[in-house]
């Protein structure tokens, strides 16, 4: 029997300011052993387009919705043995003085949960191969397993995030939710222990905060992710319930101690992270989907908002005097930044990059594990991501979180913080780790669908984001010439607005009736069509080899690592 051992590959990305090299790495890794993989039906020795196949049949078999092509890739991909992702970035002047170091390493540990793992197929040649470490692409979202499952770790092994959607698919509504439990006690009871107490002899609690990065728009081809996340919060409700009665029993796989394991309730917080982004700006809140979004938001929020009074009434105070436990206590540092983050937070008024990345440090100070993902757990995924990567490495490097005039920590400068070179140059460090860090997501669109680039879209409907976080070198102005589709974007967008204020006009008047009003900003959409920020000021500038490697084109030759094999008899 032949082995196949995961690929290698050496990338890099330079700059005057940073190299940036990437690589599959093979050293072991606790997750190696967390994947819940369920048991195939499958014969030993199939050719490989055969045992696809199989795997198609035992969705259909179990009443999966019909297979679709983007799943049979998903499938075949499938097969493939898949090694961890390392990014090792190498500082140069001023990144090394600023950050007093000489870099940073951060890695994606994937989890090998693909359902043919262990399955056995014949290659072109006849020579029998079995399928391992290979993990469950995106395409493949009928699985049984999470896709793309994965840990995002520092070089010392603390998590910056984990990644994967669960929903309530497979052998029972919360194998997935259990699936992520499970990854995520098993890491950090290894390396920082975040969102674990222990409440008896190898027993814990588990407290995880969900960031999802879907849509909840209701035109109908995004109403999809609203329902997605909405199964989500279902399933982790379901598992908090379900363990409070029956903890999860979860194995070390090297040790054989068996923990028992309460999951508590899972705040999932939503924030639109794509075009839709314009969308909210030229229409009506409950159109754009920001309505609901903000609703979900604003529950999982509040559940932080209290975890952060609690640990401000159970944390020391800085008591300046003998008389100080007389006064109001002054709060410790620690304190101020707990308090002063979730003062932000509250505040709203804030572009979606800036909520997550709030949201994100308020989490990283409550010691909260933290799971973010967007349909694929790609895209929208890694263009977060990174931001979060970017964050723990600047606070990794001891560098200070700055302050407003009034004195308040607010983490959101930290993008703008810069350092003047003697020639004058100007060089935004958090800016320069975000494109290092967001490089790295090249790997997952492989992984994913077989391709390299991430989808962020090209013109006006380029996320936003990437304006405000990518390096000025990368982008270029916003094209004055296309004021054809500008003109035209804002009339099709005067035409929704009068219609959205037709077919809401029945919710318009209930929310008179029953004096509720807030929300409904229904009657202003038409309005809307002409708000000027609607439009990025500048894009990923695509003639730099940064911005054309980074941005998915159907047009661009890539490597087709899913390619679809043919039907065939075994």
């Amino acid at each position: 029997m032949t082995t196949i051992n995961a690929p290698t590959r050496h990338d890099e990305i330079r700059s005057p300011i940073a190299t940036a090299a990437y690589d599959f790495v093979d050293a072991p890794h606790i997750l190696d052993h967390a994947a819940i993989v369920p048991k195939r039906p499958h014969a030993g020795g199939m050719s490989l387009p055969g045992l696809c196949h199989a795997e198609e049949g035992h969705l259909s078999a179990n009443g999966a919705k019909k297979v679709s092509r983007e799943t049979r890739l998903g499938i075949h991909s499938g097969t493939l043995p898949r090694g961890n992702y390392r990014a090792t970035i190498a500082l140069n002047k001023p990144m090394h003085k600023f950050f007093g170091r000489d870099g940073f390493q951060v890695t994606d540990v994937f989890v090998k949960n693909s359902p043919l793992n262990g399955h056995n197929y014949k290659d072109a040649e006849g020579k029998l191969t079995r399928v391992h470490s290979a993990v469950t692409s995106s395409f493949n979202r009928l699985a049984d397993t999470i896709t793309l499952l994965r840990k995002v770790e520092a070089g010392d092994g603390t998590s910056h995030y984990y990644a994967g959607r669960v929903d309530r698919k497979g052998p029972t509504s919360t194998a997935k939710a259990e699936e992520a439990a499970k990854m995520i006690f098993l890491s950090e009871l290894e390396t920082g222990r975040k969102g674990l107490t222990e409440t008896g002899p190898n027993r814990y609690t588990l407290q995880l905060a969900v960031q999802s990065v879907l849509g909840s728009s209701r035109l109908p081809s995004l109403s999809v992710e609203q329902d997605a996340l909405l199964d989500e919060i279902k399933a982790y409700e379901e598992l908090a319930e379900k363990t409070k009665k029956e903890p999860l029993q979860i194995t070390h796989p090297e040790t054989g101690k068996t923990f028992s394991v309460q999951v508590l309730s899972v705040p999932v917080a939503q924030t639109q992270f794509n075009w839709v982004n314009q969308l909210s700006l030229l229409n009506d809140s409950w159109i754009s989907g920001e309505l609901v979004a903000k609703e979900l938001s604003g529950k999982a929020d509040a559940a932080l908002f209290a975890k952060v009074e609690q640990a401000i009434a159970h944390s020391p105070s800085e008591e300046t005097s003998e008389t100080a436990s007389l006064l109001t206590p002054t709060l410790s540092d620690d304190q101020k930044r707990l308090k002063d983050t979730a003062a932000l937070l509250k505040k709203g008024e804030l572009k979606p990059w800036e909520e997550v990345l709030v949201r994100a440090y308020l989490c990283h100070l409550l010691n909260l594990p933290l799971m973010l993902h967007c349909k694929s757990s790609v895209d929208r995924t890694n263009l977060a991501g990174a931001m979060i990567s970017s964050m723990e490495q600047w606070i990794q490097s001891g560098r200070e979180i700055p302050q407003d005039t009034d004195g308040n920590y607010n983490i959101l400068k930290i993008v703008g913080e810069r350092v003047v070179e003697t020639d004058g140059s100007i060089v935004y460090p958090f800016k320069e780790l975000y494109a290092c860090n967001l490089r790295k997501g090249l790997i997952e669109s492989e992984l994913s669908r077989g391709q390299r680039g991430l989808k962020f879209n090209r013109g006006w409907s380029q996320s936003l984001a990437l304006q405000d976080l990518v390096p000025s070198r990368y982008l270029k102005p916003y094209n004055a010439k296309d004021l054809l589709v500008r003109l035209t974007i804002r009339i099709a967008s005067f035409i929704l607005g009068l219609l959205a204020i037709i077919f809401t006009l029945g919710g318009i008047l209930k929310a008179i009736r029953m004096k509720s009003l807030k929300g409904f900003d229904v009657w202003l959409a038409p309005f809307k069509a002409f708000n000027p920020a609607v439009f990025p000021e500048k894009l990923v500038d695509e003639t730099t080899a940064f911005g054309k490697e980074l941005i998915f084109s159907h047009t661009k030759s890539q490597p087709k690592l899913g390619r679809l094999p043919p039907k065939h008899k075994n």
